[in-house]
């Protein structure tokens, strides 16, 4: 299912249509939904159901009054490149971040068995007992 929203344009009349490789959908298309925000903007919604096929490109296209020329969107079947940016920096972070807590967690190891003088005086359990 592919949804198509415009949102915070004014007035209310809006024209949303698909389009597959450049022609327009018509099959299971009904008109936009279009809601009042409340605050004298609105939105709208066109859902194409589709089951997406490899090597063409969906194309979403809003015609309103405030618009010079139609706004277009495209969508193609995959993760787009920007997604993938994100999951490599995010993996990227995430190893950076272990590599950082194993290391903190073997010198604070390393540092209690090798540098610990307890205080004269501690009531702190001697190791062997």
């Amino acid at each position: 299912m592919l949804a198509c929203m415009a949102w915070g344009f004014y007035p209310g009349d809006v024209n949303i249509t698909w389009l597959w490789n450049g022609d327009p959908v018509k099959d299971h298309l009904g008109p936009p939904q279009v809601t009042s925000n409340g605050d004298w903007s609105y939105q709208a919604q066109l859902r194409l159901p589709v089951d997406p096929q490899q090597g063409g490109t969906y194309t979403c296209s809003v015609e309103h009054t405030s618009l010079a020329e139609p706004l277009t969107q495209d969508w193609t079947p995959g993760i787009p490149s920007e997604l993938w940016i994100k999951i490599g920096i995010s993996v990227a972070m995430l190893v950076v971040g272990i590599v950082v807590l194993v290391t903190g967690v073997v010198f604070w190891k390393r540092s209690r068995v090798q540098g610990y003088t307890p205080l004269e005086g501690d009531t702190y359990p001697q190791e062997g007992q």
